[in-house]
């Protein structure tokens, strides 16, 4: 596929690879960074919050989560509902300003023109890298 309309610097190698030689319905999973399209602040910011007004730990961190989820929600609002509206499955974005999504090449290639959209990477598996086993004589 062709990339045209985008800005490819915000695209990662692997993932500008996959596109260029991807047919339009090849269905690829991306990991997004989005960039806030607004300083509109919703509520009190977490940082403000007093601990004594809570009675529990367990209430201010629900309250610290809420009030993130908030900012953050009025942050990337309309970025992620324009995602939302051109592929199948986004998921994420609800405490930081990443998400990960599902779709075709060429959904992909519409979601990557968007302003809100600061980078994107190939979502791939992570190789987990097994710790050695100290020699007995180290022990």
């Amino acid at each position: 596929m062709k990339l045209t309309g985008i800005d490819t610097s915000k695209v990662d190698v692997q993932l500008k690879k996959a596109l260029r030689s991807a047919r339009p319905d090849d269905v690829f999973r991306v990991v997004m960074t989005l960039q806030p399209e607004s300083s509109l602040d919703i509520g009190v910011p977490e940082f403000a919050l007093d601990p004594a007004q809570f009675e529990s730990r367990e209430e201010y961190r629900r309250e610290l989560i809420a009030a993130r989820e908030r900012r953050v929600s009025a942050a990337l609002h309309d970025t992620r509902e324009e995602l939302e509206r051109l592929l199948p499955a986004v998921h994420g974005g609800k405490l930081s300003h990443t998400v990960v999504v599902e779709g075709s090449a060429e959904q992909l290639v519409s979601a990557l023109q968007l302003s809100g959209v600061s980078h994107a990477w190939l979502d791939q598996p992570l190789q987990l890298v097994e710790p050695r086993q100290s020699s007995p004589e180290h022990t």
